[in-house]
């Protein structure tokens, strides 16, 4: 008994000036839902016995939060005070609980209701307690305007970030190519990680991955702006050697930071590369084995570099898949780079792949979020096939 009365006494409207003062400065916690299940939280916590909150969506609104277990306030209620925007309250003489309903005012529109559960009738909620709970949803309502903007900019920022990487993959008999892109957790979700493909007029298919330093706007339009040039450029360069060698003058120029990796890859399994301070390609065997490939590299883009790009070689063995990433794949807090290396070899070696799409989701799937840094993440891979040794392993013996 004396437990449930000081249960009760630490959820009075005593709490109430206590409660307006931590909501004054809320900030918003991810989407609306997860902010109005934080706030009812912390008012159950404090003042009420039940909290309720409902958000307009549309003609219509829904329950979103319904903590304490009691029997609610009427529908009608609830969306009367939407509709008026002014608060009522109603005593469910069943379990002796008011229900203080509040509107969740917009700039233009009503965004829902804060229903909080008191003990006691009516009469005990004072006009000063009534106005404290008034600030409460109108810190909550507040805090919902700027997750929803906040909602509506990660929408808008994706939608960016998808325009800028390529719409489609390239295709061909003797390749077969998976790419992920998946976004960091900076404000607005968007970054400089880009993947790249596009099939030469000389019969190879061209390969890039690249990381461009930085998050939001910014960062994504100088990707897009680095890709594109990119492609531009191998129609008219070489090798990956030639091509990194002309865009760390074109990056000096502009002014901004990044790192980058070009391939071609042939249909013969003769593999090329040239690397700007980017992460060392891997390859995962048909026999279950996996390994960094050793590469020569020339510093990262922007770095004002004049001198020659080393050019890479590699032979790949039909069915072999060739992993290109960015750092968010494997950057872990308080791991060392090479450590983080030989963890995603690790993940990739003992198992064979059926195809590069499982190899990239599974890659993806497997990180340890408890660490992961918050960046983006771009991975592309790259199966090569001999057609013509296929032909040979299941030609029919005369």
């Amino acid at each position: 008994m004396l437990q449930d009365e000081q249960q009760t006494t630490s959820r009075s409207l005593a709490g109430l000036p206590r409660l307006v003062k931590v909501l004054s400065p809320l900030e918003s916690m991810g989407d609306r839902r997860d902010l109005a299940h934080a706030v009812a939280a912390w008012i159950l916590d404090t003042v009420a016995v039940g909290c309720r909150v409902h958000l307009a969506e549309q003609d219509s609104w829904r329950t979103v939060v319904d903590m304490g277990g009691l029997e609610p306030p009427e529908h009608e209620i609830v969306s009367r005070v939407i509709d008026s925007g002014r608060p009522e309250i109603v005593t469910v003489t069943t379990s002796d609980v008011s229900w203080v309903v509040l509107p969740l005012k917009g700039n233009e529109a009503s965004l829902g209701a804060l229903s909080v559960a008191i003990e006691g009738p009516a009469e005990q909620i004072e006009g000063a307690s009534l106005r404290d709970l008034g600030r409460v949803a109108a810190g909550l309502a507040s805090a919902i305007i700027e997750a929803t903007a906040h909602e509506r900019a990660n929408q808008i920022s994706q939608t960016l970030q998808k325009s800028l990487l390529p719409p489609a993959l390239s295709v061909g008999s003797w390749f077969d190519l998976a790419a992920r892109y998946v976004p960091g957790t900076a404000d607005l979700r968007i970054g400089g990680d880009w993947y790249d493909s596009q099939l030469m007029t000389d019969g190879t298919v061209a390969l890039a991955v690249g990381d461009v330093a930085g998050h939001g706007v910014e960062a994504a339009a100088q990707m897009g702006e680095l890709r594109t040039a990119m492609a531009a450029l191998r129609m008219v360069r070489s090798g990956p050697d030639d091509l990194i060698s002309v865009v760390h003058r074109l990056t000096s120029e502009l002014g901004y930071f990044a790192t980058a990796v070009c391939v071609r890859l042939d249909p013969t399994g003769n593999l090329l590369w040239a690397s700007a301070g980017h992460l060392p390609p891997l390859v995962a065997h048909e026999d279950g084995q996996a390994e960094l490939l050793e590469t020569h590299q020339s510093p990262p883009l922007g770095t004002g570099y004049t001198g020659l790009v080393p050019m890479n070689r590699y032979r790949l063995d039909s069915g072999d898949t060739l992993l290109l990433y960015t750092d968010g794949l494997i950057e872990r807090r308080d791991v060392g780079l090479d450590t983080s290396l030989e963890q995603l070899v690790d993940r990739i070696s003992g198992r064979t792949w059926t195809s590069t799409t499982e190899l990239v989701d599974e890659v993806i799937r497997n990180c340890d979020q408890s660490d992961y840094t918050g960046d983006d993440i771009a991975v592309l891979a790259a199966r090569w096939n001999d057609q013509d040794l296929t032909a040979r392993r299941f030609r029919p013996s005369r």
